[in-house]
Formats: C-alpha cells, structure tokens, sequence
C-alpha cells in the first residue's frame, strides 16, 4: 500500500548477489548478438547460451498461455500429418516436462525485477510474524520445507486486524541460512473519527428553578466511521456499550445529554441536546433575576410629608402638571444584570392606599390588585424582551383627559419565570408571571390659564355707523400647554369678528388678534363676544362696549407720508321718493391747486325710497401738506349740503441733540457708560433702531445700545445708554453708530470719540520713598528692603505696597528670585529653618499671588528665614498682568409684583457673515445651593435639530419641509420613463450610478460645565430657534414671568441664557439633479474625445478611474479628453431646475424649444418634460449621442368654483362663501389672491400637494 516501506535497501545488502544482479532482457540480448563477432570465445558461447535459455523460457510462456489450443493441434498434425523426426518428439516432451514443472512449482520471478505499477510488482520476500492479530496467510513459495532456490521468490499475504483505533508498529523476522536475520519492519495506521465538539459544552445561562435546552451539532470530520456511546466519567471504561445503556438522556445533575448512542459515517453529523435544570439549593451555576432601575428623566421624585402613596411600590415618579389632551412623557431605563433575556410586560393597576396602623405588619404578598382601566398613563414598549446586560428604554407617557389628579402603579412583569420547590434530594419547578418591579406614578391637571390683554375694549366717543372700527388686543397662554382657540362672530345689526378667528398659541406666549366692529344703528351697545378653547368647556370673554351715531366727516386728520386715507360717508334718503344724488370735489377758498386729490366712489347714483348708500372718499398725498377741500353733495330737486376735509401731511423728524458721544475716563477691556438722547420733532409716532458699530476702528471695540429700537411719541424725547468696551489703547476716532429712523431718507450718527488708557500700578515700602512704576517701564531707582541682622528662628517683617492706578482688575505674583519658598498659611514663628530648605536661606512671600481690584492696594509681607549664618541678598520679581473677564450682556427687567403680567425685552441680533447662521437658545436659572459641577448632556440624531414655527422636530430637517408641510422632493429620485433608466451598451458608455449615501452620526455625548439649571420659567426667549440672515439681522423676545409667591416676600431671579450657533443653508432659488455617467474605451485605441450637453443639462465633473489627461494638441484650450484603452471615467450630469424653466409652461405648443414637452394627465397633473442628446464628440469628427431625459412635476391648482354669487346684500352686511383651492401636481405652490383692482393681497400662503386649504 502506500503506507508501506520501502526496505529495498536491506534486502539489497543481505542478498546482495542475486537481489542487485543485472536483468538480461531482450535488449541486451541484441546488442550481444551484435557484438559477439572476434576473438573472444567466451562471449560467442556465452551468447549462444542465452539464447537457449531464451527460447526455453518462450515456448513455457507459450505453452502455459496455449496449452489448450496446442493439445487440439497436436491431435490433428496425429491424424494427417506425416511422421515427425525423432528429435521433434524429444523436443515435445521437454516442453511437456517443463509445463508440469512449472504448474507444480508455480514459477514466480523476484518482483524486484517487476516495475511497482504491475500487479506483484514492488514487493520484497516477506516472512511475517504474528502480532495484534496481524495474520501470515497465501503462502506461494517456497513449499513446506521452506526452501527457495536461486533466482525464485515466495509472496505471503499479511492482514491487518486492529482491536482499538491506535497506530501499530511492529516487525517480522526472517531466519535463513545467513549467519543473520531478515528484519522487515511493519508499520499499521487507521485514521480515527474526528467528533467536532468543543472539550467544555457551553449551555449559557438560566435562571435558578429553569430548564433549558441546548442543542449542539456534531459532526465526524475523521476518515473513518464510529460508534458513540455517551456514559459517566465513573463508568468509563467500559466492556462494551450495552452494560452502560441507559434510556434516553445521560443523567449528570443538572445535566442530561441524550442521545445516549449514536453511529456517524464520514461526514455525517447529528445533533446533541443538552437539557440543563438549576435548583434553587444551586449557588454558582443558576442565574437569579437582577433588574434595575437606572435613570428617569428628571430623577426619581420622593413623595410629599404625610402624602399617602402605595403600600408595596419600591419607586415614586411624579409628573408637572398638565392641561387637559396634553402629553408629557419620562424615559425610564431599566438595566438587566443577568446574562439571560427575560421577558416583560407591563400592568397598570390602581395603588394600594390602606392605611397602616403603628406596628402593623403587612403581607405584602397576599395584596390584591385591581387594572386601571381608565388611566392617562401608558408606558411602551409594553411588553418584549430585556436584553442581558444591557440598559432598556422605557416611555412613560401622561396625557390627562380630564381635570383630576391620576395615580397608578406600574408594575413590571417577568414571564414565565420558573420558581423552584425543594423535595427530598431534589427540587421541582412551577413557571409564573413574577412582578420584579413596581413604580409608583402620580400626575395633577390644571386648567387651561388664558388672559385677554385687555381683557375689555372700550371704544370712546361716537362713531358713525357701518364705519368698521379695529381695535388690536392680545391674547395670553399662560398654561402648561399650547392651545388652540377659535373666535365667534356676532352678526345681527352690528357685526363684531375677530382676526384671525382660529390659530394655535404657544405655551407662554401670546397671539396678536384685531377686533372689527362695524355698527348697524346708532345707540350705545355692549357686546360679550366669546372665544373656545379647544378641550375646555368654560369660554374666553372679550367685553366690547362702543356707541355710534350717524354724522358727517370732519377732516383726515394727521396723516404720513405714503399711507392712503380711506373714509366712508353714507347718505340716507329719509323721503318715500326716489332721489337722484351726485358729489364732487369744490376746493376751499386759496386752496384750489389741492382738486382732484380726492377720489369719491360713486360719485352720483339713485337712492331708492328710505334707502342708504356708502361713499367711499380715497386720499393718497404726494407731498408733505396742509390740506383743505370740499366735498358737495348736489340733489336733484332737493336738498344738498358740503361737507369739509382737512388733514396734515408729514414726515417723522428726528435728530440727536449731540452727534458726538466722547469718553474721556476709558481703560482697557472695562465697559464704560455713556447717554445721548433722541428728540422726535413731529406729532408723528417715530419709530427707530440702532445699528452696529461702524468704522474703520470698529474691530477694535464694541458697543451696546440699551433699548436699541423703539417708538417715539409726539415731541417725545428720550435717552438713550450707550455702554462702551475698547480693547486697544490707541485713539479712536473712526467709530460711528448709525440710528435709522421709518420715514426718514438718511439715518443718524452718532460719532464715538476715545483714548483708553492701560494698566498702571506703582510699589512702595512703608516707611520710605514710593516709587511709582509701570509694568512697561524699567525701574532707574532701587528699592531695598533691608532686615538687617536676624538670628536664627526669629521672624522679621517687612512690607511691600502694590498700588493699581486705574480701574483694570489686574493678578500679582512676587516671589524672590533664588532664595524662593512657599510660606505657610498662616505664617508662624515656629516655621523657622525646616523650609529654608538646601539653600541656608529662604524668603517668605505672602500673599505671594492674588488679584488686585480696580483703584485697590495690595500689602505684601516678607519674611526671612535661615538656618546658617551669613549675607544673603536677592531680588524680589513682581509681576502684575491683565486677566480679562467674560463679557456678558444682561437684560434687566427690573422689580415686579408676584404674578404680574410677562414682560417683553426684543433683542436684535446682528450677523456680519456671508452665511446665515441658526441660532438654538436655550434659558438657565441660578440657585443657590447648586453644588453640581457638570452636566452630562446625550443627543440622539442632531443636538440641535430643525423645528418649525410650533417647535415639533422636522424629520429630514429641511426647511423647505417646514413650508409645505410635507418632506421635500429629492432631485435624485424624481420618477423618471423607461428611456432614462435603461442602459446605453455603446463601445465607450456603461450604465449609471448612484452615489454612496451619506453616514450619520446617531449618538452625541457632551461634558459642559455647570452653570445653571434649564428652564423657561420665569425667563423665556421666543422663538427659540431662529435663523439670522448672512449680512442681516433677526429679533428675538426676552421675557419674563413673575413668580407667584405663596408668602409676602422678595426673591431675586437670575437667569441667563445660551445661543448655540449652526450654519443654515440658503434656500436655493435653483436645484440641482446629479446623475453619474461611467465612460468606457472598449476599443484598443486611445479615444480623444469632448463632451456637449445642451441647457438646462450640463456637465458637472468628470472622474476618472485611470488613464484619462488631456491630449497634447488640446491641453491649452481645455476642451479634448484622452481615453486610454480599457480604462473608464465617470461623469456627472446635472440638471439645472430654476424658475425660469416654469416660463415654459404658459407658452403655446409651437413656441416651445426643441425637446421640451408639456405633458398633462387626466387627473389634471402636469410635468414639463426635456429631452436632449449628450454629444460624445470623438477627434475625427464623428460623434456619439447618449439620450438625457428629465421631468419637471408642475403645479396644478384647482379652485372649487370659478364664481361667486353673494345674491342680495344689504347695506352693512357681511357676507362670506368658501372657495376650496386644492393642488392635484406634484409640486409646492405659492398662491395669492387678488381682489379686483385694488391689489391688496387677502391670503399669501404655501399649499402642500394634494391638501385643501380655505381662503378668506
């Protein structure tokens, strides 16, 4: 076999003679039949005798393969053949004499001489010997007497019969006449089976009292097949299988494997379970339950003094009370300390609120439980799986529907637990639902808090009837939650309506509404009209008294300069005829360049009997004037009567009474305070706003203006703080503050003059001469401090005065310069020389560090210490340096009385970058008492994330989302026909691809340090998120809401707050859709080539992969790109969409350009389609087009009815019809709507695809 070895080499050394002598074949025998021709006689007969034995050894080789054939001939050459010679027939039975001799001693040739590949071939003369049931059998040669004659061999067959699944080694001896033996070495292996399990069955993990099953595969990986038995390690070994059979599993608590027995061929596999059962008596091997609660939001709360809570709840979670329908929700993480997954489900059921008696036990396990079925908790996930070892996220949501306190306990359920019961020597285990958890939850409900501000409206005087009237107020959301509101309209004979009459205001915040009130008949008349407050029966009342009279128009009044007047006159007809009516403009006397300023509407008409009609007066000025008109009212047959105007025209005019603004005490990096003050010089209101700094210099300081916009009564003058913060201490004297005022064509400014002045400070010793120093100077003159002669351990003082000479708070460091040491604190007599240390002496500074205050001295005392005498001198380094504070800006709101109204700062924000920039503000109040150092803050998705104008979280954060209220359009997934998706097999061109989607950060964790506590009460800031324009500016509204005190006392609240900034793109006026292009060269040579795209296509980028550069000729004209063969390059294609494409639209079908398709479908949508070739022009001026398809979704807007019919109005009456304007494309629409001629636009809004919207 191919195990076996090779022991030609022994045989070759003990029969060396007759194992390692030359065959002769019949080769040989040739080329001695060529060569036997000379004079050596020896090898003529040696030949000739070869040749006889050859021939002998072919006719026995004839006659043993054709003996048969040969017995048949001879019979028939006896019957016709004539007779043979004598020597024939001796010949005969020679061959015959051979033929026995060779089937008596079955002749065999050394297999030596055979090559190994043939069968005997390779094998040596073996003479085995027994051994592990190796048997010697099929002996051939030699006989019984175990004789071999020369040039013969003998062949014994050995069997190899193993007992166990070892390799075996061994040997067999051969004894012959040689004075030594033949050893042929033996050598047995059988591959065992190889079993793929691992020495150690990992189970994992089960809770004590549970059984778990594992299953693990097993597979024969050996050459060989196997039997399997699986038995105790204290019945191995075994006589055979069947004494150790056991049915079913092997039992080795709390292991059970099975199957017991088991047969695996090569390759085969089978599965191995292993059941596992933990008793409660079992310390290391189980699992018990460990849960715990991590965290909730906002911390675990505790109950109140002698509140009454559940008897068996182990936690307490309150929640801030809400309004009716409004959600607050707490994350509770639970952490699970096993190694197991356990399931849960949650249970809500009502607490347990015995009361306990003093020294009462309770049987907490015998308590009965009863479901809340109706509760405003939910917790979710409700029920699923705890992951082992880790932290699970819990959702305790609270939504109150009615005005109650809710309580409820939540309890936390572990399914199919198992709990085991000892017996005897083993246990017994029942699978149940255990409560692990129980989180006891309380949450209050308040009512809905709404202010009118005014809560009455009083018109003063009369006013003439069908004149409406509009009054602004302001509504106040002072609940927990926002609210949404919705006004009623009275229409009798007065009409009173609100605007807008629905909406939604934010919690703490307000809504600015208008009252209209339009009055039927004269007469005194109060009003109560009502506002609903969604989810609260109770109504909002706004109190509305006002009189009218029916009169005549007295003038214009006071008007500005590019605002209109619009005035009603309505004429009555008293009689019971008809009257024929006209009015016209008659110019007052030395006034007639004023005609025809004034436009009437109608200017004549009928009136019907006891009838009315409405004349509208339109007066729009063009300069600033003093006007005086006439307006006459001619009856035919009738009475007529004038009627006067007047008005005054004018401009608001405001001037500063100083245009310089000079600081003459000013220090480096300390705000100073300065004032000037506005006068406004009309009866007009002004209203202005201040600027930033502004001037070459202006980067050196900064400026903040108090009260930096605002309104200026009549004649009203006001002061206006400047405070001022320099941060160089050269002249200034090109900075400005500019003050725009509404109205006025050039703004005013305020030009700021001043010379800061730097850190001073001077030193002195008592006693002696001061000398004043700079920090920037050198010091001509020595100061010494002189001790003279000090003994040991005696302490002497001296003093050195540090002085600071301006209002810069400045920090100090003395310390001598070699003979330095810290002094103790306090210094004492007893410090003595342990601390002068190696140097014998040691001068001690205190303090040796510290601040000195603005116009503040600093005493330094200086100790000398030595422990061996000597002179010692040294120098004493001061060094004083500016430590520059924060600059902070502060809102001050001033002294308010306990749960007064909320009071309003605007706080513009400027921003001078080229890129607009998101601000998210955040409000902080101090305590006192705080002792936390950081705040660990957690994002998950974007800290900041876009929100729109009700602060829900956009998802996809883009603002066009917000707009639309619907995700915006991705350019790269429009939809697109068969002809732009397919794929383009050309020679040079490949398929598309998309680009690799962006990665997104998940989780952000964050170290602040602390400073505060978030809130937004008292202190708010709206909007708190907020985009400041590049080069423009934003206002945002500080407010602040007096605490409501339960005791008459003064608490003094301090907050401040936080913007965090964010670049914020621009809204793009024009999108790009991008495709990606593969280029391909399948030929085998180089391919120069250019790419043409048509508008609104275009080439974007080109990336190639290799081999692509530009060819030599047109390197210099940037146009040509070389190809090489089998290299390929990507390009990307864009598709400009902007708003002039949309112009397309509207024009006829034959104005259209080439390749451009509008396309409508029945539903009424519509889709602008282009379609243009991009050229892949080669160098020999053939050319390759790949067809470039786009569409562009348009908007389709469809209005419910294209007339509107009010029927029959009377005078004074308003009516109102719905209009429905839905939007059937598949694009955002901006729409307005216009009455008539006199555009003034009604409603301008952004109407999502395919929603409804209703317009007023």
């Amino acid at each position: 076999s191919s195990f076996s070895l090779d022991i030609s080499h022994l045989l070759a050394c003990i029969f060396k003679e007759l194992y390692t002598a030359d065959v002769i074949g019949k080769d040989v025998l040739a080329n001695l039949e060529k060569s036997k021709g000379g004079e050596d006689t020896y090898l003529m007969n040696y030949v000739e005798e070869l040749k006889k034995v050859t021939y002998n050894q072919s006719v026995m080789e004839f006659m043993n393969c054709h003996s048969p054939i040969y017995c048949i001939t001879k019979l028939k050459m006896e019957k016709t053949a004539p007779k043979k010679p004598s020597w024939y027939r001796s010949r005969i039975q020679e061959e015959e004499e051979l033929a026995k001799y060779e089937e008596k001693k079955n002749f065999l040739k050394n297999p030596r001489s055979l090559p190994p590949n043939v069968q005997g071939g390779g094998k040596s003369l073996i003479i085995p010997k027994m051994k592990v049931e190796k048997m010697v059998s099929g002996r051939r040669f030699p006989g019984e007497g175990g004789m071999v004659a020369p040039g013969m061999s003998c062949q014994y067959t050995v069997r190899f019969i193993p007992d166990c699944l070892a390799d075996f080694e061994d040997f067999i001896l051969i004894e012959t006449q040689a004075p030594f033996p033949l050893i042929v070495p033996i050598e047995a292996r059988r591959p065992p089976p190889i079993l793929t399990l691992p020495r150690v069955l990992d189970c994992g993990y089960c809770l004590v009292g549970g059984v778990k099953f594992t299953e693990f595969l097993c597979r024969n990986e050996g050459l060989s097949p196997g039997r399997f038995c699986i038995m105790s390690k204290k019945q191995w070994p075994a006589a055979n299988f069947r004494s150790v059979a056991t049915p079913g599993f092997v039992e080795k608590p709390p292991f059970a494997l099975g199957p017991f027995f088991f047969e695996l061929l090569p390759g085969e596999a089978t599965l191995l379970e292993v059941s596992v059962t933990f008793c409660f008596c079992l310390t290391c091997s189980g699992e018990l339950v460990a849960l715990q609660l991590t965290s909730i939001t906002g911390g675990e709360d505790s109950p109140y003094p002698e509140e009454i809570t559940d008897l068996s709840a182990n936690h307490f979670v309150r929640f801030e009370p809400l309004n009716p329908h409004s959600v607050a929700r707490k994350t509770i993480v639970i952490h699970n300390a096993t190694h197991l997954e356990l399931p849960f489900c949650w249970r809500i059921v009502k607490p347990n609120l015995k009361p306990v008696m003093p020294n009462e036990v309770l049987d907490l396990a015998n308590l009965e439980y009863t479901l809340a079925t109706e509760t405003a908790f939910d917790i979710s996930p409700n029920l699923g799986a705890l992951a082992p070892h880790q932290d699970n996220e819990f959702t305790l949501s609270f939504c109150p529907l009615e005005l109650q306190d809710y309580h409820v306990v939540c309890h936390l359920l572990l399914r199919d637990i198992p709990e085991s019961v000892k017996e005897g020597n083993g246990c017994n285990s029942s699978i149940n639902d255990v409560v692990v958890m129980e989180i006891e939850v309380k949450g209050p409900t308040e009512p809905f808090k709404v202010l009118l501000e005014p809560y009455a409206i009083l018109i003063p005087g009369e006013n003439f009837v069908c004149t409406t009237l509009k009054k602004h107020f302001k509504m106040w959301n002072n609940s927990r939650s926002f609210i949404t509101f919705h006004w009623d309209r009275i229409c009798d004979c007065h009409i009173l309506e609100v605007q807008p009459p629905t909406g939604v205001i934010e919690a703490n915040e307000c809504c600015d509404l208008e009252l209209a009130i339009t009055g039927g008949k004269p007469g005194k008349r109060s009003f109560s009209l009502q506002c609903h407050i969604e989810h609260d029966p109770d109504p909002v009342i706004l109190h509305v008294e006002a009189a009218f009279k029916v009169g005549y128009l007295d003038g214009l009044g006071l008007m500005k300069l590019g605002e209109s007047a619009l005035s009603t006159i309505t004429i009555y007809n008293v009689s019971q005829l008809v009257a024929n009516w006209s009015m016209k403009e008659t110019p007052a006397e030395g006034h007639e360049d004023f005609c025809d300023k004034v436009k009437i509407n109608p200017s004549n008409g009928t009136l019907p009997p006891l009838g009315s009609c409405n004349i509208a007066v339109f007066f729009q000025p063009k300069s600033c004037q003093h006007f005086e008109t006439v307006l006459e009212l001619e009856v035919e047959r009738g009475t007529g009567f004038h009627l006067a105007i007047q008005g005054d025209v004018q401009l608001p005019q405001v001037c500063l009474q100083t245009c310089e603004l000079v600081f003459s005490e000013l220090y480096v990096g300390v705000p100073a305070q300065g004032s000037v003050k506005l006068f406004n010089q009309t009866l007009l209101p002004a209203t202005y706003t201040w600027g930033e700094l502004e001037g070459q210099q202006s980067c050196y300081c900064s400026a903040v203006v108090h009260n930096p916009n605002g309104t200026l009564g009549p004649n009203e003058e006001r002061e206006i703080k400047v405070e001022f913060l320099t941060y160089t201490e050269e002249e200034l004297t090109d900075i400005a503050l500019v003050c725009s005022v509404n109205g006025m064509e050039k703004p005013l400014v305020l030009g700021i003059y001043a010379k800061a002045s730097g850190l001073r400070v001077s030193y002195s010793i008592p006693c002696s001469s001061s000398l004043p120093q700079s920090t920037s100077e050198s010091n001509n003159k020595e100061e010494i401090l002189e001790f003279g002669e000090v003994s040991f351990n005696t302490p002497v003082k001296r003093q050195l005065v540090i002085t600071n000479l301006t209002a810069i708070s400045a920090a100090f460091l003395v310390e001598a310069e070699y003979f330095s040491g810290r002094p103790p604190s306090p210094p004492i007599q007893s410090a003595g020389a342990s601390r002068t240390g190696l140097q014998g002496a040691t001068f001690f500074v205190h303090p040796y560090r510290g601040t000195i205050g603005p116009f503040q001295k600093q005493t330094i005392d200086i100790f000398p210490f030595a422990n061996m005498w000597g002179d010692y001198q040294d120098m004493l380094v001061c060094k004083v340096f500016v430590t520059w504070p924060s600059v902070y800006f502060f809102c001050r709101f001033g002294s308010h009385i306990s749960g007064g109204d909320t009071v309003s700062r605007a706080l513009r924000i400027n921003n001078t970058s080229p890129y607009d920039i998101r601000l998210d503000w955040q409000t902080f109040n101090q305590e006192r008492g705080d002792m936390k150092l950081l705040d660990l803050l957690i994002s998950f998705g974007e800290p900041f994330p876009r929100k729109d104008v009700d602060g829900n979280e956009i998802i996809g954060g883009d603002l066009d989302s917000v707009e639309c209220e619907n995700p915006s359009w991705d350019w790269n997934k429009l939809p697109s026909t068969t002809d732009t998706n397919s794929s383009r097999n050309a020679d040079s061109v490949s398929n598309y691809e998309n680009e690799e989607p962006k990665q997104i950060k998940v989780v952000s964790v964050n170290l602040r340090p602390h400073e505060g506590i978030s809130s937004d009460y008292p202190f708010c800031i709206t909007p708190q998120q907020i985009i400041v324009p590049a080069k423009g500016n934003a206002t945002v509204h500080v407010s602040f809401t007096p605490l409501t005190l339960t005791e008459v006392n003064k608490v003094e609240c301090v907050g401040y707050a936080l913007g965090f900034m964010s670049l914020e793109r621009k809204i793009l006026t024009e999108s790009i859709s991008t495709r990606n292009l593969k280029l391909k060269n399948s030929t085998t040579t180089p391919l120069v080539f250019r790419l043409l795209a048509p508008g609104p296509f275009s080439i974007a980028q080109m990336n190639p992969k290799g081999g692509m550069k530009t060819s030599q000729s047109e390197r210099e004209e940037g146009k040509h790109l070389l190809l090489e063969p089998s290299h390929n390059m990507q390009v990307k294609v864009e598709f400009h969409n902007s708003f002039a494409l949309l112009t397309y639209q509207n024009q006829p079908k034959d104005l259209l350009p080439p390749g451009v398709q509008l396309i409508q479908y029945e539903n009424g949508e519509r889709k602008l389609q282009f379609e243009q070739q991009l050229t892949v022009e080669y160098s020999n001026k053939s050319t390759q087009f790949i067809p470039l398809c786009a569409h562009l979704a348009l908007p389709t807007l469809h209005i419910s009815s294209h007339t509107l019919d009010f029927g029959i109005c009377f005078v004074g009456q308003t009516k109102i019809l719905d209009v429905f304007l839905s939007n059937r494309g598949r694009s955002n629409s901006y729409w307005t709507a216009i009455l008539g001629n006199m555009n003034r636009v009604k409603k301008k809004q952004m109407l999502p695809y395919q929603t409804f919207k209703t317009a007023n």
